[in-house]
């Protein structure tokens, strides 16, 4: 009697192995099928079959999990004082500049809101820092995206207008910070909201380059 594969037996059998495992969802009824097909003698691709089903079928979810861990090189503080809308102090007085967004400072508009926004969502509360290109800035502050249960709080202060975009050499979430910024100007709040100056619309920006410190402005634009 011959026992090899056929052709087509070589490619459904994975195939129909996985297909019983997944409708059955029953590890033993698994072990039954195999057993029953090991009769004739197929235990090299059984057995790699097997190897298969178990690492990506049973335990994929938790080496995904663990691989995301080793990658993973954001570390976690207890937010214990909110220096302003853009840094913040956690675990035993270490500084972090919230990365990618620009608030403003003591006595301009908007300062204290975007401070107590902070309070609001993060003092006293465990974030996840989560790092960019560098890891301080030239005051030895630590640079990092505040993620509080999954959630960007560097991008909910840019949505809720109490900070504007604010991207250098890094360019980690960029993208989200840009929608987040026109969200803002959607919705016309705080920082977005359109001046009723009556020259609002004879200044226009042409360059904006903040590395270099070099603007561009137009006037008397339409």
């Amino acid at each position: 009697m011959n026992s090899r594969l056929t052709a087509y037996e070589a490619v459904t059998l994975p195939t129909e192995l996985l297909r019983h495992f997944i409708i059955t969802k029953s590890l033993f009824k698994l072990v039954i099928i195999i057993k029953n097909i090991m009769n004739n003698k197929h235990k090299q691709i059984l057995l790699l079959v097997l190897l298969l089903i178990l690492l990506f079928g049973l335990n994929y979810p938790f080496l995904d999990n663990k691989l995301n861990e080793f990658l993973d090189e954001s570390e976690t503080g207890i937010v214990e004082r909110i220096i302003d809308g853009d840094t913040i102090v956690v675990n035993n007085n270490t500084h972090v500049r919230l990365l990618g967004i620009n608030t403003p400072e003591k006595k301009e508009k908007y300062y204290e809101e975007a401070k107590k926004f902070l309070e609001n969502l993060i003092l006293n509360k465990t974030v996840k820092l989560e790092f960019g290109k560098s890891r301080y800035d030239i005051y030895n502050r630590i640079l990092a995206y505040i993620i509080l249960e999954g959630e960007n709080i560097n991008l909910e202060v840019v949505r809720n207008g109490l900070g504007n975009v604010y991207l250098l050499e890094d360019k980690m979430h960029e993208t989200e910070l840009r929608n987040a910024w026109k969200e803002c100007i959607n919705k016309s709040i705080n920082l977005c909201e359109k001046s009723t100056n009556k020259c609002a619309d004879c200044i226009g920006l042409k360059i904006l380059d903040v590395k270099n410190q070099q603007t561009n402005v137009l006037t008397a634009l339409g």
